[in-house]
């Protein structure tokens, strides 16, 4: 659990694209202003290992994160007046340095590709998504707070459903 913590804010810029009406492409660049997180205190519900780790000062995690522009990439195309088949890619760099690397917030550069389905009717649409985000593999030298390797593979399914009034 963390508290007392300076949260990052962003700026994104977006542009889109219709080259025809069944199809649109769409871009957009976010810059995050990561470096506001210096370090994060860490208040743990066990009363005994919160006090351990706050008399041995561990509770202190340094971050040091630099800011970072995320790239996003985008296409829609409408199969018929109903169903949608949808595409992307984003490429967001890690702003974490190796030296403060820690297995509570691992980061790293991941690409991201994604798939989605969309179906509407009348005031009623279905939308299905899959992402799939590859993180390259980082090595924490011995000399950071904590040594190792980091790497993640993340799949992210979703499904929605609304009716518009």
């Amino acid at each position: 659990m963390t508290r007392d913590m300076t949260w990052p804010s962003w700026v994104t810029l977006g542009a889109a694209f219709r080259p025809m009406d069944e199809l649109i492409f769409s871009a957009d660049v976010q810059f995050t202003n990561w470096s506001v997180i210096r370090q994060i205190k860490t208040i743990f519900k066990d009363k005994i290992w919160n006090l351990l780790m706050t008399s041995s000062g561990r509770d202190l995690l340094a971050m040091d994160w630099k800011n970072a522009t995320q790239l996003r990439f985008g296409a829609e195309y409408k199969v018929s007046a109903s169903l949608a088949v949808r595409a992307g890619y984003c490429f967001d760099p890690s702003p974490a340095p190796e030296a403060t690397l820690n297995i509570l917030l691992p980061s790293c550069d991941f690409n991201g590709l994604t798939f989605g389905i969309g179906y509407q009717s009348g005031a009623l649409a279905l939308d299905f998504a899959l992402e799939y985000l590859m993180g390259k593999e980082r090595v924490a030298p011995a000399s950071a707070a904590m040594p190792g390797v980091y790497d993640m593979k993340i799949v992210v399914p979703s499904i929605s459903v609304s009716y518009h009034f």
